[in-house]
């Protein structure tokens, strides 16, 4: 069974592991991973690719489980990427479509960074009409080769061959792959998860 990072508005391949697969587990008990999709995602606007990440009360010295990961509320951050989402999306073909399903989550003020990541994830499999039972898992394993939850990362590569799909600024700044998958959702609607199923995935990593 896959072992996933337990994302903000996850990256397309994270999703592409959740459409083809019909039970999974989140990774909360490892140490939490800075810089990692865990608290920030990346959009696509019209200046380019944007970065949108959500502020932890984080004590420098202190290694602490993913689980006990508390939200930063010093300044309206929710308010903040909602309208940078509205802005880079409002013109895609399917942004009003989502809107109001996606709005609640930018209103709602989470204590623990998991429980805004669960729900960030269960709107998403709903939009996506994703059919994946996902659990946390109740211990951790150390990291292996390959592990998903080290190669999920914006500073690395996706290994999965990510097709082409038409997105709004690309003929300003060109096509960019492996973003929020929000970006899919707003530009490609219902159409997301059959291209989320149709990515090569091989059998050893489709467990």
């Amino acid at each position: 069974m896959h072992l996933l990072p337990l994302s903000y508005f996850g990256p397309i391949e994270e999703y592409a592991y959740l459409a083809q697969n019909s039970h999974v587990l989140y990774e909360v008990k490892e140490h939490f991973v800075k810089q990692s999709y865990r608290n920030r995602c990346i959009v696509y606007g019209a200046n380019g690719l944007l970065r949108l990440t959500v502020p932890l009360v984080l004590k420098s010295r202190e290694k602490t489980a993913m689980e006990d990961i508390k939200i930063s509320y010093t300044e309206n951050w929710q308010a903040r990427h909602w309208k940078t989402i509205q802005s880079a999306y409002q013109n895609s073909p399917f942004f009003e479509y989502y809107e109001e399903i996606l709005l609640p989550v930018f209103f709602r003020q989470f204590k623990y960074l998991i429980d805004l990541n669960t729900q960030t994830n269960s709107v998403l499999k709903q939009c996506l009409q994703i059919d994946c039972t996902t659990e946390f898992n109740s211990e951790f394993s150390p990291y292996k080769k390959n592990d998903l939850r080290c190669s999920i990362h914006p500073k690395k590569e996706t290994t999965l061959n990510l097709p082409r799909y038409i997105q709004v600024f690309e003929e300003k700044h060109g096509f960019h792959s492996n973003l929020s998958v929000l970006d899919l959702l707003f530009n490609e609607g219902p159409s997301a998860l059959l291209y989320l199923k149709n990515i090569p995935i091989t059998p050893f990593e489709l467990m």
